[in-house]
């Protein structure tokens, strides 16, 4: 019970940490870019950038997998806000830079992934 105590407040601590890290990061970048998709390319990029060099230099390690997979960069990255503002981008008429939010929220997580792994 103690453990699995110990593992909800790692994750919760993490979480926390990145939820804070999401809004300034993600405010800042809209602000300075206008672009209100851009900040959350940013936060979600940062993620994913996070999550691969946790995993290629620290795999097993609990307090890692806790802490900063599961807790911050849970709570860092959002796939919600990345859907729904796509689906605004679409609606608003701006199709390209839709797709292109898309894209690059998509193609250079996973190229990250496939240069740091």
């Amino acid at each position: 019970m103690t453990i699995l105590l110990s593992n909800f407040l790692t994750v919760f601590i993490g979480g926390g940490s990145g939820a804070v890290l999401r809004f300034i990061s993600s405010l800042l970048v809209s602000n300075i870019t206008k672009h209100l998709w851009l900040g959350t390319l940013f936060v979600n990029l940062l993620g994913c950038l996070i999550y691969y060099v946790s995993y290629r230099y620290f795999p097993t390690d609990k307090l890692n997998i806790y802490l900063v997979r599961l807790g911050f960069c849970g709570a860092l990255t959002t796939f919600s806000t990345f859907s729904f503002e796509s689906i605004q981008l679409f609606q608003s008429g701006r199709i390209v830079e839709g797709i292109f939010s898309i894209i690059l929220n998509v193609f250079l997580g996973i190229t990250f992934g496939l240069l740091i792994l």
